[in-house]
């Protein structure tokens, strides 16, 4: 199993090589193929990569939406011939896409969502694309690359086997969840201190995929529990709303943890006072909410108030966990002067791999 932060590079790589030799053998093509439970966050991933590392357009292609005429191109009369449409869904280069495409970049990325969802029909005619780069007599333009994602069978979620054919021209990759690569793209996002810092606390409540229940801890659950908490809804409508998304037995325990969260003390007060105001020693939750709440709260102006009052904390990998957190949520803050005397007095062997 690997994380999605381990195969960032694989994709990026192949995206690039995909469009490097989109007329050589199709063994210099590889195409990644992430699979995962639901909601680990491939789709979100893969888009971010698209978008913003390599600076392209995505274009998502839902192929279970499809019929395979459809994804195909429709076949018309032409006078005493017929002729294949090109599909709707396959791009076309502006010009200055295109002028990037001549100087070898990766213009667009075809992420194909869940293609075990569809038919087999369709995924035969995804198999030409995946090996030819093309549909019928419809070439994908220059610069386009192409990713997939998808549940894994085992899963149960609507999925039909993938033909052999398809399977040998892709390259899978199993996804498992990761604590910090979740707490990373929360942290970018914005999501609520309570839900990192629960996640924090509790990082075997992630991921608790079963197949048959309705609701179950995933990334994608605790974004939906961040919005949810920027509701004003009462304590009884929230927790409904909350176990919707979670599973009741981690909604109660969601409810729990942000009761115990109003014991840590007020972090305004400890930026205001970070020498003498008290830390949270007594229970762990209540250090992990402090910590995630002062990452939230955390500016150039007041980080070094923070990172004086975090140096109190008995078990300094609490400290760790405000500093990575608050950086992740604002890399600027890497370039407060406060930081480096804190790393070398206090983080700096916590933190090496940082």
């Amino acid at each position: 199993m690997a994380t999605l932060s381990q195969v960032k590079d694989i994709i990026i790589n192949s995206m690039r090589s995909q469009v490097e030799h989109a007329n050589d053998r199709d063994s210099m093509r590889p195409i990644p193929m992430l699979q995962s439970d639901p909601g680990i966050g491939k789709t979100s991933f893969l888009t971010q990569i698209i978008e913003d590392d390599l600076e392209a357009r995505c274009l998502p292609l839902s192929l279970a939406q499809y019929d395979p005429a459809e994804f195909g191109g429709w076949i018309v009369a032409q006078g005493d011939e017929m002729v294949r449409l090109r599909p709707d869904w396959m791009p076309v280069n502006t010009p200055e896409e295109q002028a990037r495409a001549a100087e070898g970049k990766v213009v667009g990325g075809i992420l194909v969502d869940e293609p075990q969802n569809s038919s087999t029909a369709l995924m035969n005619i995804l198999a030409q694309l995946a090996n030819e780069r093309r549909v019928g007599k419809h070439y994908l333009p220059d610069g386009w690359a192409i990713v997939l994602a998808g549940n894994k069978d085992s899963n149960r979620a609507g999925t039909n086997k993938m033909p052999t054919h398809l399977r040998d021209r892709l390259a899978p990759i199993q996804i498992d969840e990761c604590m910090e690569d979740f707490l990373a793209y929360a942290n970018k996002v914005g999501m609520s201190h309570l839900v990192t810092g629960y996640v924090r606390a509790f990082p075997q409540n992630l991921n608790t995929f079963q197949r048959d229940a309705m609701a179950w801890g995933s990334p994608r659950g605790y974004d939906r529990v961040s919005t949810i908490l920027s509701w004003g809804l009462d304590a009884v409508q929230q927790h409904i709303a909350i176990a919707s998304q979670i599973g009741e037995g981690l909604a109660a325990e969601f409810a729990g943890y942000c009761r115990i969260s109003d014991k840590m003390g007020d972090p305004a007060e400890a930026i205001k006072n970070p020498t003498t105001y008290p830390v949270p020693d007594a229970d762990p939750s209540a250090t992990y909410a402090m910590s995630a709440a002062l990452a939230a709260m955390a500016t150039a102006d007041n980080f070094g108030a923070i990172l004086t009052y975090v140096a109190r904390f008995p078990h300094k990998e609490f400290s760790v966990f405000t500093v990575k957190d608050a950086c992740s949520r604002k890399p600027d803050l890497k370039k407060v002067p406060a930081l480096r005397d804190f790393l070398l007095n206090e983080g700096k062997a916590l933190m090496k791999n940082w």
